[in-house]
């Protein structure tokens, strides 16, 4: 049977189904947890391993080697099977305690490791895919030059070595894990189609050029023909009624775009100083600029700028735009900001 294929842990499940229940049985006796994957048994446990199960010798060079014990070692000779001596670890609350390439001392992690490894890798390919794979059969096949099919190498087995960390990493801390996300960002700055699972993180990444904060009785007559107008000139705008849909969270979806986008144009009217949502988002955008001192909100005054000023002192020293169906003069003025 090949290694590896999805009837494997169905096949390792129905050959160790005798094992498990023997050693499910040893486990409550001796207050043991004992789990297995494939060929690897783990038993973990608060207190002290008995002898019987664990035996300690010490070597000549004064370490001690840890040896399953005589119970347990008779047991899986019983069920057919042969135990890696070289392979048997005991594992302290002090040490870092792996369990089939996974760290458990604190709840389950992915080893640091395997996280640079895979940076390294993604580095690699954008360095020089064809160099990199190369050298990943070289090391992973144990070949020579020679014996690599050169003409036939185009970077897919590489990225799939990628792709298969990535897959790992996610399944063990969640597709929100920010190392993971960080990854996920490199492999889409080199790869236009990679598989589903990452490209639908696109629009994680995407970063708007500008974020358009206004009232609803301000969208039909300034919000959308402005960012239909900024569309026009290739300008990647946000506007709540285009971006958020059916059951995602405001909050997080409206709190994502304004630290994402460029520029947040701001649509101050009577109607918006009034609101709680117009005036939360341009106070959100005040605070990180006073945080990275660079300039992120463009004032767009639909109706008597001084008396609105008046109800947003903190706007008193921003150059700011009045409207006026001038919605080509706008569109025109962010163009020519963007292109800097």
């Amino acid at each position: 049977m090949p290694q590896g294929a999805s009837t494997s842990p169905i096949l390792s499940n129905l050959a160790a189904t005798s094992l498990d229940k023997k050693l499910v049985q040893i486990a409550k006796k001796f207050h043991l947890t004992y789990t297995r994957y494939a060929d690897d048994l783990t038993f973990s446990s608060n207190k002290p391993f008995p002898s019987i199960l664990v035996e300690r010798k010490t070597q000549d060079n004064g370490q001690d080697k840890h040896r399953v014990g005589k119970l347990l070692e008779q047991v899986i000779k019983d069920a057919g099977f042969e135990i890696s001596h070289d392979k048997t670890r005991l594992q302290h609350k002090s040490q870092r305690q792996e369990v089939t390439g996974l760290v458990v001392n604190e709840g389950v992690n992915v080893n640091r490791k395997f996280v640079r490894k895979t940076r390294a890798m993604i580095n690699e390919w954008g360095k020089d895919l064809r160099a990199a794979e190369i050298r990943f059969i070289k090391h992973r096949y144990h070949v020579t030059d020679s014996e690599i099919n050169m003409e036939n190498l185009d970077g897919s087995i590489y990225k799939r070595a990628i792709y298969g960390n990535l897959s790992f990493i996610k399944m063990v801390k969640g597709e929100e894990h920010s190392p993971y996300l960080n990854l996920c960002k490199k492999v889409l700055e080199l790869e236009s189609n990679p598989p589903e699972f990452i490209k639908k993180l696109k629009g994680v990444f995407d970063m708007y050029d500008i974020f358009i904060c206004h009232a609803s009785e301000n969208k039909s007559d300034v919000a959308l023909p402005l960012h239909a107008a900024l569309a026009e000139r290739g300008i990647n705008a946000f506007v709540d009624c285009f971006e958020i849909k059916w059951g995602d969270s405001l909050v997080a979806k409206i709190n994502t775009a304004l630290q994402k986008s460029k520029y947040v144009i701001a649509v101050i009217s009577e109607e918006s100083v009034k609101k709680s949502w117009p005036m939360k988002e341009l106070n959100a955008v005040l605070s990180s600029e006073i945080g990275s001192e660079q300039t992120k909100l463009l004032p767009l005054m639909v109706g008597d700028d001084e008396s609105l000023l008046k109800q947003l002192p903190l706007l008193g020293d921003k150059l700011f735009v009045n409207f006026d169906d001038n919605i080509e003069e706008i569109a025109g003025k962010v163009d020519s900001l963007l292109r800097g």
